[in-house]
């Protein structure tokens, strides 16, 4: 095997080797009844809510819910992995009606500013002002 970040190779014994090459979308068998109910961007595209509930012309206490469905209304970032956590969780505090999940920000891991200058004033705190500390 090759690695393709840092060209090494390595050499290992399998009895079976998958190849997955390639991977084909598709709707789960009920889908397609329900479609008439679920509303669309476009022909191909859900419109998802926040909470990854599909918008539908379907009784208010039931939800469907899509993962991976919605970059156009969430981005980038819906189908990646490394959220799949927050994912999950957003949608079990919904399916549950509470948070039994906290889901508010934790404090930032970057601090912009060193400890030793003073804070900007309120009405000084802009990107300009940011610049110009920076240069100093």
């Amino acid at each position: 095997m090759e690695h393709h970040l840092d060209q090494g190779r390595e050499s290992l014994e399998s009895d079976v080797v998958i190849f997955a090459t390639g991977y084909r979308s598709a709707l789960p068998q009920i889908l397609p009844s329900l479609m008439p109910l679920i509303t669309m961007h476009d022909k191909n595209t859900f419109k998802v809510r926040d909470d990854f509930t599909l918008e539908w012309s379907g009784p208010k206490e039931n939800n469907i819910f899509a993962v991976n469905a919605s970059m156009q209304t969430h981005g980038i970032a819906e189908p990646q992995l490394s959220l799949m956590a927050w994912r999950s969780a957003r949608i079990l505090n919904r399916v549950l009606g509470r948070d039994l999940f906290d889901l508010s920000m934790p404090p930032a891991l970057i601090q912009w500013r060193s400890g030793s200058r003073k804070k900007p004033q309120p009405e000084a705190a802009s990107l300009t002002h940011y610049t110009a500390n920076i240069q100093e």
